[in-house]
């Protein structure tokens, strides 16, 4: 998601937010997230939670409170790819090796 192991899908979105633990929680602030994903800038991490927000993976709810502040949580929709993700994830623990001498990776 933010970083070159992810390709900008909402599969590799959703794998670093569940690989981060974020998946899990009922409710992330914006704050959290940006704490969380330092290798990112905000504006990458902002645009990603569009983009997961529009495909309906997760819902932001506003607060118009001093100060302002939004938080974020994985909606039904959402919570049906954690499987897919954890299954991914075994695949491609299992697999790196091989695919590292594949690339030529280090």
């Amino acid at each position: 998601m933010w970083d070159k192991d992810y390709d900008g899908s909402d599969r590799g979105k959703m794998e670093k937010l569940h690989h981060s633990g974020i998946m899990h929680w009922s409710e992330t602030s914006q704050r959290e997230l940006h704490r969380l994903f330092t290798e990112a800038s905000p504006r990458v991490i902002n645009q990603q939670l569009k983009e997961l927000e529009m495909h309906g993976i997760i819902s932001k709810k506003i607060f118009m409170e001093l100060p302002p502040h939004s938080e974020y949580a994985i909606t039904e929709l959402g919570k049906t790819l954690i499987p897919l993700i954890e299954q991914l994830e075994i695949w491609g623990d299992s697999f790196r090796p091989e695919m590292k001498r594949i690339l030529k990776i280090e």
